[in-house]
């Protein structure tokens, strides 16, 4: 990994998700999902006003990297999170200017049929939920194939 000298690909994330934290206002709201061989939950989606953020910077720090990338049980997690909050009200959005969107921080080492998956979520996401994607790489092994259909995707 050549991204920034004497940093790892798992500090990159970190240091990428903390910037992410400062840019949030408190009405915005965020979950986080952690992804390897497996897809859990370190943030349940809530608004930044009820996150104990000296906390969950904490968390974030202590990740470390191991397992595989399974992308698709990550974004079905992710999916799923947006849809609790809905049901339970967390999203509602008076304005309807609400963004609605998940980033993923990632490799993007993932078998063809993962990807594929993965891409056939993110399309279903954007056309029926208004759900949108984004991919950060992470490393400089990501797969091209995968990544430029996502980036074709609406939103």
């Amino acid at each position: 990994f050549e991204g920034e000298p004497g940093k790892t690909k798992i500090q990159i994330a970190q240091q990428s998700l903390l910037t992410l934290l400062k840019q949030l206002r408190p009405d915005d709201a965020l979950g986080i999902v952690l992804f390897n061989h497996a897809a859990t939950v370190l943030q349940p989606m809530e608004k930044i006003s009820s996150i104990d953020k000296t906390k969950l910077e904490a968390n974030i720090l202590k990740l470390r990297a191991n397992g595989g990338t399974s992308i698709s049980q990550a974004i079905q997690v992710a999916s799923d999170l947006y849809d609790q909050a809905i049901g339970k009200g967390n999203t509602k959005d008076d304005s309807h200017m609400i963004s609605r969107r998940i980033f993923f921080l990632t490799d993007m080492e993932v078998s063809t049929d993962d990807g594929k998956t993965f891409l056939d979520r993110i399309q279903k996401n954007a056309q029926n939920q208004t759900i949108w994607s984004t991919v950060v790489g992470v490393g400089l092994d990501l797969g091209a194939e995968v990544i430029q259909s996502v980036s074709k995707t609406i939103g």
